[in-house]
């Protein structure tokens, strides 16, 4: 088909164009070919409806901003007639190999290519030549809000950092603006940088709820992560008021009331109508709490740099007391414990359990166990898990315990056993000893870090001792480190942490055996390991630990009044 003159003024865009602008430079390029050589292939077009004389450009958009550089009045263009679709995907093929085409850009063209035409990711996947999963990565970079979009698209933040926003914009998009502002205003940020800035605002505006040494459960001794939940989960109104609260405005009372309407819903006869006028968005909610899915599988999880989120803590706390009820059920079918009700504190009062410090309620426990008298016995549950399986139930939550005459007679014994409460009195004695010990002894262990200068590095570190088993994986970041401040000079937080790991190293390097042996025998061990890894102890560097815990007791008040 043969080329036609076509006053600049009469050339259209292609409504389907991918790229939003033309590089400068690139224009100056094909003005200047132009120039020299001539037009070297022709721009397709078609008509435009309604408008005589005047075209709609498939491609060669740079061409014709190289004329309008060179001032030409005209330029050639072969005129066809195409459809939407083939408009559509001239423009796409002609610009899907082009490096200077934002991820934004792209996107968008995706977009409205599958609005457009009713086609599917894979249909674009197969016209772009990239995977179905790629596609689907980078329409997802359109939910940003439109200020970090600009961001991406002008080269500020590249596509790999804006898809690890996307968990904080999908939760709060201010925060995420903030996020996106102060990444683009950093310069030669590495991956783990930006991992640590994009954890600060998923902390605040979220639960973690599992790190990597999690090994994919949302913390010791709760659920996998990757586990859906029954349908019916109990949910309280609390939880409901909490998880609707946003949608009515912050008023809870309305919040609760429509929740509750949702649930009532949920759980009538199928045919009947919800009859209140209630958002289709609380309505999904109230159904996600109902029937919680798996986390991996769930819109409000979130995972930064193997670090799991959780943006909706109502359906936190309602998996949470339903991973208990299921270890109760597993607990109540054992043969051995069938028949033993759950612990009621107003209607049983007083309970004891059995523990490896108390060999007689222990015995009792077992011995009512194997003769199936279950009068006294209990099931006990705990809102969180102990770091091992409880006698009788091998289970971190249910343990059992005794309740009636027994309990009352054994907190009253133990109340009135002189030799209990000194015991008792010795014990806390001597465990204070062991604190002081180890307290005078860490600052001189803590030059063993002096090596460490990398504070992101001592954040990772700090952050494992948070699940360590010595402090019953439950202190947060905060708790293990309190002297720790965020906004003080790197240097200073080093000095800080090197301190703390001065401190757990001791902790680590205190044996049991050498513990229960008291104070002396500590300091005499840690001597030892001093010795061993080049540590100088001053001579009397134990003395006032070793002193008499009244008198320290009675030297901190005088100095306090």
């Amino acid at each position: 088909m043969t080329a036609q003159e076509i006053p600049l003024s009469k050339i259209h865009s292609n409504p389907w164009q991918t790229r939003t602008e033309e590089e400068p430079e690139t224009v100056q390029r094909v003005a200047n070919s132009i120039a020299t050589e001539g037009l070297l292939q022709t721009p397709i077009g078609r008509p435009r409806a309604g408008i005589d004389g005047h075209v709609q450009l498939a491609f060669g958009h740079t061409r014709l901003a190289a004329h309008q550089l060179l001032k030409r009045k005209t330029m050639p263009v072969e005129v066809r007639e195409l459809t939407d679709r083939q408009m559509a995907e001239l423009a796409i093929r002609e610009n899907r190999d082009r490096s200077d085409l934002s991820p934004i850009e792209e996107a968008r063209a995706m977009h409205a290519y599958m609005r457009d035409f009713s086609a599917t990711s894979a249909e674009v996947a197969a016209l772009w030549g990239l995977a179905d999963a790629t596609i689907r990565s980078k329409l997802r970079l359109l939910r940003l809000p439109e200020a970090v979009q600009a961001h991406v698209h002008e080269g500020r933040i590249p596509e790999r950092t804006a898809r690890q926003v996307m968990p904080v914009a999908r939760i709060d998009a201010k925060k995420a603006v903030e996020l996106a502002d102060v990444l683009a205003a950093s310069e030669d940020l590495d991956p783990e940088d930006v991992s640590r800035e994009i954890r600060t605002r998923m902390d605040q505006v979220s639960r973690k709820i599992a790190d990597p040494w999690d090994h994919g459960k949302a913390g010791r001794g709760w659920w996998p992560l990757d586990q859906a939940f029954e349908p019916g989960a109990e949910v309280k109104k609390g939880e409901l008021v909490e998880a609707l609260a946003d949608l009515f405005e912050g008023d809870a009372k309305r919040a609760g009331a429509a929740g509750e309407g949702v649930l009532a819903w949920l759980e009538a006869p199928e045919g009947v109508e919800l009859v209140d006028d209630i958002p289709e968005e609380a309505i999904e909610r109230v159904r996600h709490l109902s029937s919680p899915p798996a986390c991996t599988a769930c819109s409000f999880h979130a995972e930064v740099g193997g670090v799991h989120y959780c943006s909706l803590d109502a359906c936190w706390r309602v998996k949470k007391r339903a991973w208990i009820a299921q270890d109760l059920a597993k607990v109540q079918r054992k043969k051995a414990l069938k028949g033993i009700a759950r612990y009621d504190a107003k209607a049983d009062g007083p309970k004891i359990a059995g523990s490896y410090h108390s060999d007689k309620i222990s015995t009792k426990i077992r011995e009512a166990l194997e003769a199936r008298k279950l009068t006294d016995l209990r099931l006990a549950i705990s809102a969180s898990p102990s770091w091992s399986e409880h006698q009788h139930t091998e289970s971190p939550f249910v343990q059992v315990v005794v309740v009636g005459k027994l309990a009352v007679q054994e907190k009253k014994a133990r109340n009135d056993d002189g030799d209990w409460r000194k015991q008792q009195e010795e014990q806390r004695r001597q465990e204070a000893e062991l604190e002081r010990v180890q307290q005078a002894a860490a600052p001189h262990f803590a030059p063993l870090f002096a090596g460490l200068k990398d504070w992101p590095l001592a954040e990772r570190i700090l952050r494992l001792l948070a699940r360590d088993p010595y402090y019953d994986g439950q202190q947060d970041d905060a708790e293990l480190f309190p002297d720790d401040d965020p906004q003080a000079p790197v240097k200073s937080r080093l000095a800080g942490a090197q301190r703390f790991l001065g401190l757990c190293w001791v902790e680590h390097c205190s044996p049991w055996d050498d513990r229960r042996q008291g104070g002396k025998r500590l300091a005499k061990h840690l001597q030892g390991v001093a010795k061993q890894f080049g540590v100088k102890l001053p001579p009397d560097w134990a003395g006032e630990a070793l002193a008499d815990p009244e008198e320290i007791v009675a030297a901190d008040t005088a100095e306090e009044t």
